[in-house]
């Protein structure tokens, strides 16, 4: 399998809680314009792509109708068609949320 660096888009410092993240929103248009530049979107983890869930699926469904899909380099999950592996990353996403939660709720203790 051959691949192609085709361009990195890096927001340094932001966070993945909401998409008003510009270059986010440039990768999300040049992904989905038609041209078929790239096929996959590698991150370091789901959570870097986005941490809300719904706004995750949101854009993961919406990348899939472009032939566009996500990969984690640190949480590799398989191939997403298949109903398990997307559960996988589901299940993942979930126990982030619990650990950042835990996280957020010790370090505001008195």
């Amino acid at each position: 399998m051959a691949i192609t660096w085709f361009a990195e888009y890096v927001e340094a410092g932001a966070s993945a809680g909401d998409d008003r993240r510009p270059y986010f929103q440039q990768m999300i248009e040049r992904a989905c314009d038609g041209e078929h530049a790239f096929d996959v979107i590698v991150v370091h983890s789901y959570s870097r792509f986005f941490r809300e869930a719904f706004e995750q699926e949101f854009y993961l469904r919406k990348l899939a109708k472009h032939g566009v899909r996500v990969v984690s380099i640190t949480q590799p999950v398989g191939d997403e068609t298949e109903p398990v592996h997307a559960m996988m990353r589901k299940s993942l996403r979930f126990s982030t949320n619990i650990s950042r939660r835990k996280t957020q709720n010790m370090s505001s203790d008195p």
